[in-house]
Formats: structure tokens, C-alpha cells, sequence
């Protein structure tokens, strides 16, 4: 702008000086007329408002045109002057400190031909054409400013309408690394920024729906863990318990997954990636079996990650395959010994003691009584076998439970009155009615009372009694028998079992009378247990609850 104006004001003055220096030339070509060359000059100084001096061909001065002009017959030796009496024109721009202003200096040659008759020297001030360059400086600098200051404010709205669903998507990204995947942004545009905001709505669903399924998926596995029978421990490539589901705390108890397998032994069935199956013992109390099933588990890239240890207890399964083998070895040595008994009284009897009547008939009856005895056992077994597998037949109905115990208690008195027995009290108060299987408890009573009249000695005493309390009825018999040693009282309702063995074989028992009552009275909905002291005798109690088999939930 500045060079522009600059150039405008030079082409200017310059051309008025060449016009006046054609004027002057014809004045300089004659005799020199002071009079006539300052009016004219005076009147191109107003109307360009420069100052103009002429000098001659020396580069005196002449006349000038303002009143601090040079003084006629001053030599000027300026470079544009110097310039100009060579016949160029000359110019130059310098600085007046004292008025602060530019000015320019230019100097016009007055030729004719190549003969330099003398030198327009025009000095014009150049405080127009700054002031006109800084006003359009001004102008520019305040346009530019307030096109800044709206660039700034524009910007400023254009970044806020990109931040701002920036800054809300990072807020809800936010949110949804802490776990609230119910976040959604409103989208207000179809551009870039609109479309981000879709693409983060329709991920942050995608994840919800996706955690959802996880999360119902680890539940699952969770309740299948927690519920679960079997121990679960799962070991990571570092040997660390990653998961120990309550089921393995339970079989382990105190002990740690690796008081069974050590930890260096485990790592080593890790890398090689093989399965095993093994069955240990943890000692009790009480003694317990454990089946322990090892094999790796990987994720579903197939990357191992670690062990899975499954811990089964198989107590029961043992105590059940005991008892199996102690049921079979009771049988056969139940039934072994009337078998043998028989086999050498018929023996005897084929070898020629049939020959003598009365041999013959004692040797008979002794083969009659033990083949009762091995009846009696097959039908014992019968009875227990069909209440292990609740196909025992029942007949419920209201019964008078005193009728019932007063009538058992004379049968079995009966059936020992032949022997040296002892003396049967019945204290039996009036009770309420029952419901009950009238056969069943008659035989819960009949095996109790037999053992009681079969061990209590012929000058002893047998007590039974019954009571109601407020949900059942006790009964209880008590003899002066010789008492069951303490380790005894938990067993003697086990099948088989025997405290004297030698004298129940004796006596005709077959060790299950005890068991059946056990049965019968649960079956019904009861309870029952013994209290005995060495050398004193022993109460056996059962109880009968006063509910109907309906109210007490369908027990039988």
C-alpha cells in the first residue's frame, strides 16, 4: 500500500516538474528574467504543494520558489543533483528529524539536445502519503483485528460444536469403564461427529447385550459350581488357586489342594498335558475318600491356561461297598452255620442213626429249628430290603395305641412263659389315638421286647411304659439285663450286629431285629435310641408322632 501511494505521488510531482521544465527551458535558452521564472514557479509550487528551486548549470541556485529556499548563487551538492546536471534524473527520500516528516528530493534535468541548461529541484514532503498509509494501516490493522477476533469466536464455536460431542463421548466412555453401559448421546447431526455418536450408541448396546450374555453365562456356571456335589479347583500356568467352588472347601475341610498334590508335581502334569484319575484317603477324623480327577483346560483359542483338579467324594460309595461286602459276609456266615448243622445231622442220619427213633427225631428237630432259624433270617432280609426300597406294604389307620402295646407285650410274654423269664411290667397310661400301621408297630415292639426277655435273667425285671408329649408318643422298655458296653450303643442298630454273638447265635437271633425296628419306627415318622449302663440294664425308646401321615408330610 505504501509503495503504492508512494509511486502515485512520485509519478505525480514528477510529471509537473517536467511540465514546468519544459516552461523553463525557453526562459534558461535566452537572457535569464528572474521576474518572469518566479511567478511561475510559485504557481506550480502552490497548486503541487512542493518547494521548487532552479539552478543553473553549475547547480547554483537561481530562485526557489518558498521562503526557505535556497540562497541565489548556493552552490548545491546533492547526489541527485549531481545526477541531474549529467543529464538523469535524480531523486532521493530522506528524513527531516526536526519536523519528523519525510521528504523527497527529486531533480529534473532542463536539456536541450544533450546540453543541460540548468535543474528543477523539487522537494515535496511525504507527511500526506504517510498519513494516508498509516490511516489505511489502521484501517487494515482494526479490519484485521476484528476479522481475527471473529476468526477466534467462529473457531472457538466450531471447536466447541466438535468438542463438545467429543467431550461427551469421552464422559460416557467414561461411565462405561466403570460399568453403566446404559449411556447414550444424543445425536443432533449426519456429519462425522453424528455418525461417531451412532457408532458409540450402537457399541455401548452391543456391549450391554454382551455383558448380559456373559454375565448370565457366569451365573450359570457359578450356580452349577456352587451346587455341585463334586470339589472344583482350578490352577493357573503359575500354580495359583483361581477357583475353589464351595464343594472342594468341603471335601478339603482344613487342608489345601496341595497337602494332595504338590505343587511341583502339578506343574509337571501341566506341561505335559495329560489327564489322570486318582483315589486318595484324608485321614479324619473322620476318614474320608476322595476321587481326584486332573486334566488341563484351555481357552477357546486352544491357549492352555491351566489345571482343573475334580474332587470326588466317594465316602459313601466305599461305606456302601463295605457294608455290601460285610452284608454278604454276614449272610453267608448266618446262613453257614444252621447249613453246616443240618448237613451233619442228615449225614448222621443217612450214615444209620435213622435206625434209632429216638436219635432220629432229636436229630430232626434239631434240622426243624435251624431251618426256622434260616426262615426267619430270609424273611428278616426280605422285610429290610423292601423298606430300603419302599415297597413294603402299609395299612394306616386310627388305632388305640394302648390296645396295640398291651396285646404285643402279653403275645411275647406268652412265647416265653415256657422259660425261665423274667417278670413283664406294663405301665401304659390311656393315649390318644393314632395314625399308624397296626402290624408294623406291633413287630417294632415284638423284636425290642424279645431282646429284652432274651438277655434280662430269669429273676430280673422288664419295664414298658409310654407317655404322650406335645407332638408324639415315647415308649419305652427297660430291663435289668446285663447292659450294653458304651462303644456298643451306636452300633447295635446296625444289621448284624451282635454285642454277644456267640449267645444271640444261641438264642436264635439273627442280628436284624433292631434294624427293622430302626425302619419301621422312621418310616413311621419317629425316632429311635437306647440308653444303657454296664451290669444295670437298658431302655430302648421309640417314639410315634400324634400327626396323621398326612400332616406329617406323606413320611411313609
Amino acid at each position: 500500500i505504501e509503495k503504492y501511494h508512494l509511486n502515485n505521488h512520485m509519478e505525480s510531482i514528477e510529471a509537473q516538474g517536467n511540465l514546468l521544465a519544459g516552461l523553463l527551458q525557453r526562459h534558461l535558452m535566452g537572457e535569464l528574467d528572474e521576474e518572469d521564472i518566479f511567478p511561475l514557479i510559485k504557481e506550480f509550487s502552490i497548486r503541487s504543494g512542493t518547494e521548487i528551486t532552479l539552478l543553473d548549470s553549475h547547480g547554483r541556485v537561481i530562485t526557489g520558489s518558498g521562503e526557505n529556499s535556497f540562497i541565489p548563487g548556493q552552490r548545491i551538492f546533492q547526489d541527485e543533483v549531481s545526477r541531474a546536471l549529467s543529464g538523469i534524473t535524480g531523486e532521493a527520500i530522506r528524513y527531516n528529524s526536526q519536523l519528523q516528516e519525510r521528504y523527497r528530493f527529486l531533480a529534473l534535468p532542463i536539456k536541450k539536445g544533450n546540453d543541460v541548461l540548468g535543474v528543477l529541484y523539487v522537494i515535496s514532503s511525504l507527511g500526506a502519503v504517510d498519513q494516508t498509509v498509516s490511516q489505511v494501516k489502521r484501517i487494515f490493522m482494526t479490519v484485521a483485528s476484528f476479522v481475527l477476533i471473529l476468526t477466534v469466536i467462529l473457531g472457538f464455536i466450531l471447536a466447541k460444536s466438535i468438542t463438545k460431542p467429543i467431550q461427551a463421548v469421552t464422559a460416557r466412555a467414561a461411565q462405561m469403564a466403570g460399568g453403566d453401559f446404559e449411556q447414550r448421546i444424543e445425536v443432533k447431526s449426519t456429519d462425522e461427529i453424528g455418525q461417531l455418536g451412532n457408532m458409540f450408541n450402537y457399541l455401548a448396546a452391543k456391549l450391554r447385550d454382551t455383558l448380559k450374555e456373559i454375565a448370565a453365562e457366569k451365573g450359570k456356571v457359578e450356580g452349577i459350581l456352587n451346587y455341585m456335589n463334586d470339589g472344583v479347583v482350578a490352577i493357573n500356568q503359575q500354580g495359583e488357586i483361581i477357583q475353589l467352588n464351595p464343594a472342594a472347601k468341603k471335601i478339603l475341610g482344613g487342608n489345601s489342594i496341595f497337602s494332595l498334590f504338590p505343587r511341583h508335581e502339578l506343574m509337571t502334569m501341566l506341561l505335559a498335558e495329560g489327564q489322570e484319575t486318582r483315589e486318595l484317603v484324608l485321614t479324619g477324623p473322620p476318614q474320608r475318600y476322595i476321587k481326584a480327577h486332573i486334566a488341563p483346560f484351555r481357552a477357546d483359542q486352544g491357549n492352555l491356561l491351566g489345571l482343573l483338579v475334580v474332587l470326588q467324594d466317594i465316602t459313601s460309595e466305599q461305606e456302601l461297598k463295605r457294608n455290601r461286602q460285610e452284608f454278604v459276609t454276614n449272610v453267608s456266615h448266618e446262613l453257614k452255620t444252621p447249613l453246616t448243622t443240618i448237613k451233619s445231622y442228615v449225614e448222621t442220619l443217612l450214615n444209620g442213626a435213622m435206625e434209632n427213633k429216638e436219635t432220629c427225631f432229636t436229630f430232626l428237630n434239631v434240622v426243624a429249628s435251624e431251618t426256622d432259624r434260616m426262615v426267619r433270617l430270609v424273611k428278616d432280609l426280605l422285610v429290610l430290603s423292601r423298606l430300603d426300597y419302599r415297597q413294603l406294604r402299609w395299612h394306616l389307620e386310627e388305632g388305640n395305641l394302648e390296645e396295640i402295646l398291651r396285646e404285643t407285650a402279653r403275645d411275647i410274654q406268652f412265647s416265653f412263659s415256657q422259660t425261665n423269664s423274667p417278670v413283664l411290667e406294663i405301665n401304659i397310661p390311656v393315649l390318644p389315638a393314632v395314625t399308624i400301621d397296626r402290624d408294623k408297630v406291633k413287630q417294632v415292639l415284638s423284636n425290642i421286647l424279645s431282646n429284652a426277655f432274651k438277655y434280662t435273667p430269669g429273676d430280673g425285671k422288664i419295664t414298658l411304659t409310654a407317655f404322650p408329649e406335645k407332638r408324639e408318643i415315647v415308649i419305652c422298655v427297660k430291663d435289668t439285663g446285663p447292659g450294653i458296653p458304651p462303644d456298643d450303643t451306636e452300633r447295635v442298630f446296625e444289621r448284624f450286629y451282635r454285642v454277644d454273638k456267640a449267645r444271640s447265635r444261641q438264642l436264635g437271633g439273627t442280628g436284624l431285629g433292631l434294624a427293622i425296628a430302626k425302619k419301621l419306627v422312621e418310616a413311621h415318622g419317629g425316632r429311635i435310641w437306647l440308653e444303657s449302663r454296664l451290669n444295670q440294664g437298658t431302655s430302648v425308646f421309640f417314639t410315634l408322632p400324634r400327626e396323621t401321615g398326612e400332616e406329617r408330610g406323606g413320611v411313609l
